[in-house]
C-alpha cells in the first residue's frame, strides 16, 4: 500500500490500538467495515442523550443535551439519585450533579412529539467514592467506568485480586436469572472413575409485548463447572453445547473432594469467538449459584432456560447466538481456524475524521458493527448497542473474520480505520479515490453480504424466531431493477448480486434432521448454479481478495482434478451475471458481410471509471478458444456503444480452425472482455503494478452461424500421399494416396503423374508393342503413346504371333 494512507493517521492509530487491547467502551472509536447499506435507517422516533463527561466529582456538573430525530416538546423528568438542573427546555439541555446517595441512579427525560406520542430517554449513573459515573447505555457501563482505574497496577499489569473482586461484584449486581432444575444421583458408583454432569440449555428470544417468548437451544456456548474460592472461582472442567443445546462434563474422581460444592457458569464463548463488554473482566456469563453438590462417581443433570430481560448480558446472548449461525455455517463448509474473534458489545458513540476528499465525516457505531482481523493473530469486532438483535449484522461481521483468517481480506489496519465507511450503492473507485482500496472493499463487502444471507437461509428453519427474514428478501435481486442501479466491479451492490446469483437457492434451508426424508450428502459437480459448498470452495480460494482474483481462477484454469471442476462449463453461466450487473461489456449485435465481422458493444464497468480496454475472444460451439485479439483501447463513457471490426489476421486465425467437411458453414461464439487500466488513481497517486489492470470481465457469448467460402486445392505431401488444402485459411480437408496416371513426355519417354496434385515420378522409356495399325507403328503399353517407326517392317513371328521388341536408339 502507498504511504499516503498509512501516514495520515498514525497518531490516532496508536490510540485506537490501545483501545482495542483493553476493549473497553472506547472501542467505539472505530469505523465500520461491515455492510451498512440501508441499515442506518430511522424506523422510530429516537431521543438520545449527549454527555459532556462520563465522570464528575461532588463539586462538578455534567451537561446533557438530548437530540431527537423530530421536533419534540419537553414534558417531565424523573430523577433518582442524581441532582438535575434545567438549562434550556426548548433545546432540551440539562445539568446533572452528585447527590449524597450511594449506588445506582438514573435520570429519565420524557418528551412529547407533535402528534402527542410520549418518548423517553435515560442517563444511567453509578456513584462511588464521591464520584458519579454516567452512561447513556446501561448501569453496567456506568459501574464498569468506576472500576477501570482499580484493575491496573502501576506497572500496567492487571491486579488479579482486584479483577476477581470485580467479577464477583459484577455477578452480584447484574447477574441474570436462570430458571433451572437439577436432578442428582448420590449413590456412588464404585467402578466409576469419573463424575458426570450433563444437561440442556435453552434461551428465550425477545418478542413484542403480549406475545409468548419462543425458546431456542443455546448452541455452541461454553458450559463450565466451577469451584467457589475465597475470591473468585476455579474452573474444574467444561464442555460446549451442541446444536441441540446439550452438554456433558466429566470430572476425574481425584479432582473432587469427598463433598464438593460447585456451580455452573454459562459463558458467551463459542469455538471461534467470545462476547464481552470489556477485556479485563470476564463478562458476560450466567451463574447458577452455589447450590450444587458433586461427589466422586456421581451423576448430575442440569437443565435451564435463560429468560428474556433487559440486561446487557441477555442482549449479548443475542449477539452470541447470531454469531453462532455464522460459525455453524462456516464449520459446515469445512472452515477451521486457530484465529479467534473478540466481539465487543455494546459499541456506541460517534467518530469524526477528515476523509481524502477533505470533508469531515461522522460515523455512528450504535446502528451497526465493525470487524477487523489479522491483528495480533486475533480478529476484533464491535457490535452497536442497538444492533444486538440484528442477526444480519453479526453474521456479516463474522464473514470478515473468515476473510481475515483465510488471508483474503486484503487491506491493513490504517485503511480500515480511516477509509472504510461505505455505502453499498456507491462506486467506490469514485468516492474512495484509491483504486486498490476500492477493489478490496467492494469484493470484501459483497462477499460478506452473500455469506450472511446464505448462512441465515441455510439454518432458517432452526432460527425463524431470530433471523432477519427481510435481509434474505432484499438479496433476491429482481430482474426488474433498473440496470443503472448496478455500478460495476467497484460497487458492492453489483458484487453481492453477482455472488448471490451463483448459488442454487433451492439448495438452501435444508430439511431438519428429524424430518422423514433423510438428508443425503451433497454431490459436487460445480455446474452452475452452485450448492453452498461449491460456492464456498470457489470463492474462498487463498488470495481471493478482489473480483479480479476470482476471475483469474475461472479464466486461467482449464480443469481442476482435485475438485473435479471443468471451468469451461461454468464460464457461460458466470458471464451471464457479469453482464447483467454491468461488470462486463454487453454485446449488442454481430454482423458478418463480405467477409468482414463487426461487433457492437456496450461499455460497462465502473460507473465513473468504465472499462477502457476491450479484448475480443472467439470460440467454437464447444467453447474451445479459437483466437483472441490484443487489447483494444476504448474511449467511451459507461453505457455508450463501441464498434469493433475483426482484424484480418485474427479472422484468418479463426478460419484456420475450420474445414469444408461440414458444408462451408460454421457456428462461432464471441465474447468481449472488458478491463480498466489506470496508471494514476482518481486521487492523483501512482497505481502499483498489481492494481493497474482491473479485470478482465467477459461478456455473455454471442453466437452466429457463418457461411465460409473456402477455396480448396491439392498439394503433394510425399511420394505416397497428397492432401486437400484451403487456399484461404490452410484448412486440410483430407489426406489420400496419389492417384497416379502415365503421361507421355515425347517419342522416347513417359512419366507417372498424380491427377490431383501433379506429383511426378520422373521420366522412363516407353515400353513399346506393335500396333494394330500396321508394322509401321508401335505404342507404349503404359501410357499409350504411338511411335512411327518408318516403313513396313517384317517382325519375327512366333507361335503366338508377332514377338514384342523394345524400341531403342
Amino acid at each position: 500500500m502507498t504511504s499516503k494512507r498509512i501516514c495520515c493517521g498514525i497518531a490516532y492509530l496508536l490510540i485506537v490500538i490501545q483501545c482495542l487491547l483493553i476493549m473497553s467502551s472506547s472501542v467505539v472509536a472505530i469505523e465500520n467495515t461491515g455492510n451498512i447499506e440501508n441499515e442506518v435507517s430511522i424506523n422510530s422516533i429516537e431521543l438520545k442523550p449527549i454527555l459532556s463527561k462520563n465522570v464528575i466529582s461532588a463539586n462538578e456538573v455534567a451537561d446533557v443535551t438530548f437530540e431527537c430525530n423530530m421536533d419534540v416538546s419537553y414534558s417531565e423528568i424523573n430523577a433518582d439519585g442524581v441532582d438535575v438542573d434545567i438549562v434550556d427546555t426548548d433545546l432540551l439541555q440539562f445539568q446533572l450533579g452528585v447527590t449524597d446517595e450511594n449506588g445506582f441512579g438514573r435520570f429519565d427525560l420524557i418528551a412529547l412529539t407533535s402528534d402527542g406520542e410520549e418518548i423517553q430517554s435515560t442517563v444511567y449513573t453509578y456513584q462511588h467514592q464521591n464520584n458519579m459515573y454516567l452512561s447513556e447505555i446501561a448501569h453496567e457501563v456506568a459501574w464498569y467506568l468506576s472500576k477501570e482505574s482499580t484493575l491496573l497496577l502501576d506497572s500496567g499489569e492487571v491486579d488479579l485480586i482486584a479483577k476477581a473482586a470485580c467479577e464477583e461484584e459484577y455477578t452480584t449486581l447484574f447477574g441474570s436469572t436462570l430458571n433451572y432444575e437439577v436432578s442428582k444421583s448420590d449413590t456412588h458408583n464404585e467402578s466409576a472413575t469419573k463424575a458426570m454432569v450433563e444437561g440442556h440449555i435453552d434461551w428465550e428470544t425477545y418478542q413484542s409485548a403480549g406475545v409468548s417468548n419462543p425458546t431456542l437451544p443455546m448452541r455452541n456456548a461454553r458450559v463450565e463447572l466451577r469451584k467457589k474460592e475465597v475470591i473468585g472461582s476455579t474452573l474444574i472442567n467444561s464442555d460446549m453445547t451442541d446444536e441441540n443445546g446439550d452438554f456433558t462434563i466429566y470430572v476425574n474422581n481425584e479432582d473432587l473432594e469427598d463433598t464438593q460444592d460447585v456451580f455452573i457458569r454459562i459463558c458467551l464463548e463459542a469455538y471461534t469467538f467470545t462476547v464481552r463488554m470489556d477485556w479485563l473482566i470476564a463478562h458476560y456469563y450466567y451463574d447458577s449459584g452455589i447450590q450444587l453438590n458433586l461427589t466422586p462417581g456421581s451423576y448430575m443433570n442440569f437443565d435451564c432456560t435463560i429468560p428474556v430481560n433487559e440486561t446487557l448480558t441477555y442482549k449479548a446472548t443475542y449477539v452470541h447466538q447470531a454469531m453462532v449461525i455464522a460459525e455453524r455455517f462456516a464449520y459446515a463448509m469445512g472452515f477451521r481456524s486457530s484465529n479467534r474473534i473478540r466481539v465487543a458489545y455494546p459499541g456506541y458513540g460517534k467518530i469524526e475524521w477528515e476523509g481524502v476528499d477533505g470533508k469531515i465525516h461522522t460515523y455512528d457505531l450504535e446502528e451497526t458493527g465493525f470487524c477487523y482481523g489479522n491483528f495480533g493473530e486475533d480478529c476484533i469486532s464491535a457490535i452497536g448497542v442497538k444492533s444486538y438483535n440484528r442477526t444480519k449484522i453479526m453474521v456479516h461481521e463474522y464473514s470478515h473474520y473468515i476473510q481475515c483468517s483465510l488471508g483474503n481480506f486484503g487491506e491493513g489496519l490504517p485503511e480500515v480505520i480511516f477509509m472504510s465507511y461505505h455505502d453499498g450503492h456507491s462506486d467506490y473507485l469514485d468516492i474512495k479515490k484509491d483504486k486498490s482500496f476500492a477493489m478490496h472493499l467492494a469484493w470484501a463487502e459483497g462477499w460478506g453480504y452473500a455469506f450472511s444471507t446464505m448462512a441465515q437461509a441455510y439454518y432458517f428453519s432452526e432460527y425463524q424466531e431470530m433471523t432477519d427474514r427481510e435481509y434474505l428478501i432484499d438479496t433476491n435481486i429482481s430482474s426488474s431493477e433498473e440496470e443503472e442501479g448496478y455500478k460495476g466491479e467497484f460497487q458492492e451492490l453489483s458484487v453481492k448480486a453477482f455472488l448471490w446469483n451463483l448459488v442454487d437457492q433451492s439448495s438452501l434451508n435444508p430439511p431438519e434432521e428429524d424430518s422423514e426424508e433423510p438428508v443425503e450428502p451433497e454431490e459436487l459437480d460445480y455446474q452452475l448454479p452452485w450448492t453452498p459448498q461449491e460456492w464456498w470452495n470457489m470463492t474462498t480460494v487463498s488470495g481471493t481478495c478482489r473480483f479480479p482474483d476470482f476471475m483469474r481462477l475461472i479464466e486461467e484454469e482449464d480443469y481442476d482434478e482435485s475438485m473435479n471442476i471443468d471451468y469451461k462449463s461454468v464460464r457461460e453461466g458466470i458471464a451471464e451475471y457479469l453482464t447483467k450487473y454491468n461488470i462486463a461489456p454487453q454485446i449488442n449485435s454481430i454482423t458478418y458481410t463480405s467477409g468482414i465481422l463487426n461487433i457492437s458493444v456496450r461499455v460497462n464497468g465502473s460507473e465513473v471509471y468504465p472499462n477502457n480496454r476491450l479484448v475480443i475472444k472467439i470460440f467454437d460451439e464447444n467453447n474451445n478458444l479459437l483466437a483472441e485479439s490484443g487489447m483494444i483501447e476504448v474511449n467511451r463513457g459507461r453505457f455508450e456503444n463501441f464498434n469493433l471490426s475483426i482484424p484480418d489476421d485474427l479472422w484468418s486465425e479463426v478460419l484456420s480452425n475450420y474445414s469444408c467437411a461440414n458444408g462451408h458453414t460454421a457456428t462461432i461464439k464471441i465474447s468481449v472482455e472488458g478491463c480498466r487500466y489506470d496508471m494514476i488513481d482518481p486521487s492523483g497517486f501512482y497505481v502499483e503494478d498489481e492494481f493497474k489492470l482491473t479485470g478482465p470481465y467477459y461478456s455473455e457469448y454471442c453466437s452466429t452461424t457463418l457461411s465460409l467460402s473456402h477455396n480448396y486445392t491439392f498439394e503433394s505431401v510425399n511420394e505416397n500421399w497428397h492432401r486437400q488444402v484451403c487456399t484461404d485459411c490452410g484448412s486440410v480437408l483430407n489426406t489420400a494416396s496419389h492417384h497416379m496416371e502415365y503421361v507421355s513426355v515425347n517419342d522416347q519417354y513417359h512419366k507417372q503423374v498424380c491427377s490431383d496434385c501433379g506429383y511426378s515420378t520422373g521420366n522412363k522409356l516407353h515400353t513399346l508393342k506393335s500396333s494394330e495399325l500396321g508394322n509401321r507403328y508401335k505404342y507404349c503399353t503404359a501410357c499409350g503413346h504411338t511411335v512411327i517407326t518408318g516403313g513396313n517392317l517384317i517382325f519375327p513371328v512366333g507361335p503366338d504371333g508377332i514377338i514384342e521388341e523394345e524400341y531403342t536408339e
